[in-house]
């Protein structure tokens, strides 16, 4: 829904105005911010990498493109993302977790000499990360 915001003869009114304006979109972006970083951790605690992540965008299907011939005026097929895939993309944006420090996480459960619970404590760190860069990135709240 698209804000047509007019103007008046008044300045101080319309600043007054255009910044309620902007403090309702932003309440809006967090709360969806924050319910998608929720949703986000209810997934990875399900422990199954390939669970659908109903919360994320829909994402195009390139392999259902490529089976099937299509209209050039018909849109491209679109898929739900895996919890795997929303992990992955995380690790794109500088503030997400790295490859680097998860294939480190990976590396010290399988030959560390660190404690389940230190490792744990960790992984769900870099969880939090993948969660706050990808609902940042993805959260988008229309005006």
């Amino acid at each position: 829904m698209e804000t047509v915001i007019g103007y008046s003869s008044e300045p101080l009114h319309d600043a007054a105005r255009y910044t309620d304006l902007l403090a309702q979109q932003q309440a809006r972006q967090m709360l969806a911010e924050n319910s998608m970083i929720e949703d986000f951790i209810a997934a990875c605690q399900r422990c199954d990498a390939n669970a659908l992540a109903t919360f994320a965008p829909m994402v195009t299907d390139w392999d259902a493109a490529k089976r099937k011939p299509r209209l050039a005026n018909e849109p491209m097929p679109k898929r739900v993302q895996t919890v795997a895939e929303v992990i992955d993309e995380a690790t794109d944006y500088p503030t997400g977790p790295s490859k680097t420090e998860l294939t480190q996480l990976l590396l010290n459960l399988a030959f560390g000499t660190e404690c389940h619970a230190v490792l744990a404590h960790q992984a769900r760190q870099l969880l939090a990360r993948a969660a706050n860069t990808f609902a940042i990135h993805n959260a988008g709240v229309e005006s």
